[in-house]
């Protein structure tokens, strides 16, 4: 605003200059009629006419330039009022969902089978989880959400231990923000299992051993990437083991078979380095 206020100030000024400089009278003849002006008079009509004429030659664009607006103006109207509809549908189905976790959590506790540090499953249901997760691999075939189905063991320990013992209560914190770490990390097909004292584990569909690997790797660094933060604003450092067994449709075995493949695992990675996984093929027992 300030440019154009500007600019007419010096188009003003220079057309008075020039108006003082050029007062020279001219005779114009226009068919049988004959004028007589000052030539600066005369320059700065034909000056204006000619602007008014350049006006009227881009008037039509300007027109057109300002339905085309008005057209989107409407449309963005219209994108947003759909993108609301769609956002208000999918609190809907979110809160839908949670609320059927909501039940699903509540019947799994009646049932007692959750882990009441972290809210995870209890241990105890990994065995019938593992068989039912191995019986629908077996008619599955030809699916490749249940080519394979896999047992990941996580052990956890604190990375730097306390001058003084944890309290039962901050190790319930520390093992409870542990599993919300898991949990928030973790992709919707995981089944995760707790002890409560810092033993994880989760079951998986569809992972062929590199990508099983990968999967609890990140789970792993979801873990000990950055320490725990807990409610007093300590920070808790982990040191995570991270084992696991997979076992394929075309080399299938018993629940049992997996899940001590898994925890043998465990035991491999641990003597290898807490940052260094270890991941097997699960074979059928002999």
């Amino acid at each position: 605003m300030r440019l154009f206020l500007v600019s007419a100030l010096v188009i003003s000024f220079l057309a008075i200059l020039f108006a003082s400089q050029n007062n020279t009278p001219v005779e114009i003849r226009f068919f049988n009629q004959e004028f007589s002006y000052s030539l600066a008079l005369v320059l700065l009509v034909t000056l204006g006419i000619g602007a008014i004429i350049g006006l009227l030659f881009s008037l039509p664009a300007i027109v057109r330039r300002g339905w085309r607006s008005s057209r989107l103006q409407r449309q963005t109207g219209d994108l947003n009022t759909q993108i609301e509809q769609q956002s208000q549908v999918l609190n809907r189905e979110r809160h839908r969902l949670e609320t059927t976790r909501e039940n699903y959590r509540d019947l799994l506790d009646a049932l007692n089978l959750v882990d009441p540090v972290t809210g995870l499953l209890r241990p105890d249901a990994l065995n019938q989880a593992t068989a039912s997760l191995l019986k629908r691999m077996a008619s599955r075939i030809g699916d490749d959400r249940y080519r394979s189905v896999g047992v990941l063991t996580l052990q956890s320990v604190l990375a730097q231990p306390s001058a003084t013992a944890h309290t039962p209560q901050e190790l319930r914190e520390i093992w409870q923000t542990a599993g919300q770490q898991l949990r928030s990390h973790a992709s919707a097909d995981t089944w995760l299992y707790s002890d409560g004292a810092g033993k994880f584990l989760c079951t998986i569909t569809g992972f062929d051993i590199k990508a099983a690997t990968d999967y609890g790797e990140a789970l792993q660094r979801a873990m000990t990437q950055t320490p725990l933060a807990l409610s007093d604003g300590r920070q808790v450092p982990l040191e995570v083991s991270l084992g696991g067994a997979i076992a394929t449709q075309d080399q299938p075995v018993e629940a049992k078979t997996l899940i001590d493949a898994a925890q043998n695992a465990l035991k491999q990675a641990q003597q290898r380095g807490s940052h260094r996984p270890y991941l097997v093929q699960a074979a059928p027992a002999t």
